[in-house]
């Protein structure tokens, strides 16, 4: 939520016709947005998310974990997945334990 009460981009109570996430797409997309303090459309909220979004795709895979780490993270994900959803299904990766 956003100082002055509105939601940002997929945050808790977002909006729901999809707005907000339109909004820091286009803001995303926008070369000038991001440039300044308060230059997208007044909201400082929205200029910090687009810079640090840009900053992130900047670094590129720089920031991407070794494949085998991305892989026992998959498991992991599948494995609380499938446990959530009551599923009984064993899992075909480490336990968290390891």
């Amino acid at each position: 939520m956003s100082s002055d009460g509105t939601s940002t981009p997929d945050g808790p109570g977002a909006d729901p016709g999809g707005a907000d996430a339109e909004q820091f797409a286009a803001a995303l997309d926008d070369p000038a947005a991001g440039c300044g303090e308060d230059s997208v459309e007044g909201d400082p909220d929205l200029t910090r998310e687009v810079a640090l979004a840009r900053r992130l795709a900047a670094f590129g895979s720089a920031l991407d974990p070794e494949p085998q780490a991305r892989e026992r993270a998959r498991r992991r994900l599948l494995a609380a997945l499938d446990r959530e959803a009551g599923g009984d299904a064993p899992s075909d990766g480490p336990s968290r334990a390891s």
